[in-house]
């Protein structure tokens, strides 16, 4: 055997295991990698309500009780945006993202 076929030998022989090792770090990566496959959210979520617009008759009058109940309506308003921005963020940490700041401060508030 030549020194020719003893190096040749040795560059198919590195080339091979280089080869079976990257394989191998291909296919056991593949392996652990967990997929996460989202779901779809349900559209409910991502209808928008418009915000209660005061009437004229609210704005010419002096009624105080009308008032109170136009932001009672507005507080209400607000509070089911924030629902949804909540039921969002649940869903996208259902869906095993981490790190979202989906708390129980801005969980919804149950009613009595």
């Amino acid at each position: 055997m030549s020194e020719g076929d003893s190096t040749m030998q040795r560059v198919t022989f590195r080339m091979r295991v280089s080869l079976v090792v990257s394989a191998s770090i291909f296919v056991s990566s593949c392996a652990t990698v967990e997929r996460t496959r989202l779901s779809s959210p349900s559209a409910q979520i991502f209808e928008q309500e418009q915000r209660p617009a005061a009437t004229i008759d609210l704005l010419v009058s002096d009624d105080a009780e009308a008032y109170r109940q136009w932001q009672r309506d507005k507080d209400d308003w607000g509070r089911r945006g924030w629902d949804r921005v909540w039921l969002i963020c649940r869903w996208f940490a259902d869906q095993g993202i981490d790190n979202l700041p989906c708390n129980d401060a801005v969980r919804p508030i149950q009613p009595n």
